[in-house]
């Protein structure tokens, strides 16, 4: 009999009493929905948008976020400051997250959403000098950006020359690298551009590789170390309040981002005095050039230093002793006057200048108004959203799978997780639906003058927790000689207690007489069990295969402990090594959790139907 009669179901108080039921089924649904997509959208987001918590990306169905994303993006993981210096930050802009928190302000800060085709062009034509410009521009200058789509094109690029990591460790004389997927630029992203008497470890060979990979990227995806941003890191080091500092330089400023280099002109004494110390003790040595005026002071200097006369040199030297011997001199023996200093901005105003040479000309073909020559600084934002626009859909299909195809391609290259997880998957779900059935069967079947006992054990495995029972297992398979093989991961998940116990129930409840009938038709052991009992147990098998696959799949801390040999490494303790070499990516951490979770999802909705229909217990007329 139905809990709701049929007969007036239709009635206005029935109608009321399904759409509150609907309504609460609905809301226990949004409850489970709503936390995976929020994990969904936080897999493929980046530092942009990772904390905003939102059940759809933004950048699908807005334009300006995805320009926001694109900017975190090619920029992430680098100084702040390059982004700074080129957008000329607001002093309130300290990050990216700061940027996300003042989102609208910061597009129309940026006055470049929605260009026109003629703008477009214009857009274009300066992002196309830019590129030509930077290809004779120095690359110990350079800094790449899009620093997880750089950091994935290094190891390629080391790949593809070395062929084999062993020949790599050889090479680079550091022998600690296992993969080519390890390489991530770390000591390289760590080089103090902005430190004065720093100078390249040109003698290095993992230098000489970084500098040739760099060479080889495309202009968008680098930029040069300014003078703007080192002439901005030089202010942020030195002055503690930078509003006392701007009213007493007359600056018209709200950062040390938007002070400009004093020109030749004099604009204020405390600016020109600061610029004069920064050109003294924090330009880069690597940015100076000894004129030929200096020639006999420099070898009368290095003669006294090494006892013998050595070569001039304008830039500093790739022998170590020699380059110690010039940056000293060139820092405390000439001063800023004596000095060539080699201005990227400067560098650029001259290759526009021989290539347009009437400004007009370049004034033109820029959309530019500028006065001179002079006042031209690198048009970084231009370049950056001439690139978005060119890219916007290539950007946007990057951002929705990047983080799931870098995920796979980690699980896949290392060691063999792939094959591992699916041998001891698969033989632990076949011994949970073959050997707990037997045992329950025989338990069942055969009146054992110790059946109880041996049900007591079984139920006595239930009250241990999994971390107590690893420490007897884990010192019987060492005494077995089978650590690091597939059978210290099988053996122990094969058989299941509460399986058996919950089996040997239901097997008890299967009426006497549907035994007997098949056993007067003939039929064996073996028979009745394969024809008759494991048929009806197709609901609960269901259910104890979809717990021993998932308990399998989702195990940790069984394989990192009974497999060091990473060659027995099972999907879910590499995800845990993938969580500790991207820690500082959180949001391919949350895709890594996605794609890992997806066979769960797959096992049960396969196995639903079975599950639902509930165990059915035959009975007898």
């Amino acid at each position: 009999m139905p809990i709701i009669p049929t007969i007036g179901r239709r009635t206005p108080r029935f109608l009321s009493l399904f759409f509150v039921l609907y309504l609460l089924l609905a809301a226990g649904a949004g409850t489970m929905l709503y936390p995976f997509l929020m994990t969904l959208t936080a897999s493929v987001s980046n530092e942009w948008d990772y904390e905003r918590y939102s059940v759809v990306p933004r950048y699908l169905m807005d334009r300006r976020e995805l320009y926001a994303k694109f900017l975190a993006e090619k920029y992430l993981q680098r100084d702040f400051s390059i982004f700074a210096s080129a957008y000329r930050a607001p002093a309130h802009w300290k990050s990216f997250r700061s940027l996300r928190e003042d989102s609208g302000l910061f597009i129309h800060h940026l006055r470049l959403v929605g260009c026109e085709k003629t703008r477009m062009q214009q857009l274009k034509a300066i992002a196309a000098d830019y590129a030509e410009w930077v290809k004779s521009h120095d690359v110990s200058n350079t800094l790449p950006l899009f620093d997880r789509f750089t950091r994935i094109q290094y190891q390629d690029f080391l790949r593809k020359k070395y062929e084999n990591v062993a020949r790599l460790n050889e090479a680079w004389g550091e022998g600690r690298f296992t993969s080519f997927d390890y390489v991530n630029m770390d000591v390289e992203s760590k080089y103090p551009y902005h430190l004065s008497q720093w100078l390249p470890p040109v003698e290095q060979k993992r230098y000489g590789d970084y500098t040739e990979f760099l060479t080889g990227l495309p202009a968008t995806m680098k930029c040069p170390i300014t003078a703007q941003y080192l002439w901005a890191k030089y202010l942020e080091s030195t002055i503690s309040d930078f509003r006392a500092f701007r009213e007493r330089s007359g600056l018209n400023a709200d950062s040390v981002y938007q002070v400009s280099p004093p020109s030749k002109a004099k604009e204020s004494p405390s600016l020109d005095s600061a610029y004069a110390d920064f050109l003294q003790q924090k330009w880069p040595l690597r940015l100076v050039r000894l004129p030929r005026t200096v020639r006999s002071r420099y070898l009368d200097y290095a003669e006294k230093r090494f006892g013998r006369r050595v070569a001039f040199h304008e830039h500093f030297p790739l022998e170590p002793q020699e380059r110690v011997v010039w940056r000293e001199f060139a820092f405390n023996e000439a001063p800023p006057a004596q000095r060539i200093l080699e201005l990227p901005e400067e560098l650029y105003r001259n290759f526009l200048r021989q290539k347009y040479v009437a400004l007009q000309s370049m004034n033109s073909a820029y959309g530019w108004s500028a006065r001179s020559y002079e006042e031209i600084t690198f048009p970084i934002p231009e370049i950056d959203y001439a690139q978005f626009m060119e890219e916007s859909g290539y950007w946007r299909n990057q951002f929705l799978t990047f983080n799931f195809r870098i995920v796979f391609k980690y699980m896949a290259v290392q060691g063999r997780s792939l094959f591992n997880t699916l041998v001891v998957v698969s033989l632990t779900v076949l011994g949970a639906i073959i050997l707990n059935p037997l045992a329950a069967y025989a338990l069942v079947r055969f009146k054992l003058r110790q059946s109880q006992q041996v049900l007591l054990f079984c139920l006595a495995t239930m009250a241990f927790p999994a971390e107590i029972v690893m420490i007897p297992n884990f010192l019987l398979l060492r005494e077995l000689d089978l650590l690091n093989t597939f059978a210290a991961l099988l053996l122990p998940g094969l058989v299941s207690g509460f399986s058996i116990f919950l089996l040997k129930g239901f097997f008890q409840s299967i009426p006497q007489e549907l035994y007997e009938a098949a056993t007067m038709d003939g039929a064996n052991e073996p028979t009745i069990f394969m024809r008759i009992i494991m048929p009806l147990s197709k609901p609960i098998l269901a259910y104890l295969g979809l717990m021993a696959f998932i308990s399998a799949y989702s195990s940790f801390m069984w394989p990192f402990l009974v497999a060091q040999d990473e060659k027995m490494w099972t999907l879910m303790v590499w995800v845990y090594q993938f969580q500790a070499l991207f820690s500082q990516y959180p949001y391919m951490i949350m895709a890594a959790f996605v794609l890992v979770s997806i066979p769960t999802l797959l096992a049960f909705l396969f196995c639903q139907d079975l599950i639902l229909r509930g165990i059915t217990i035959p009975t007898m007329k």
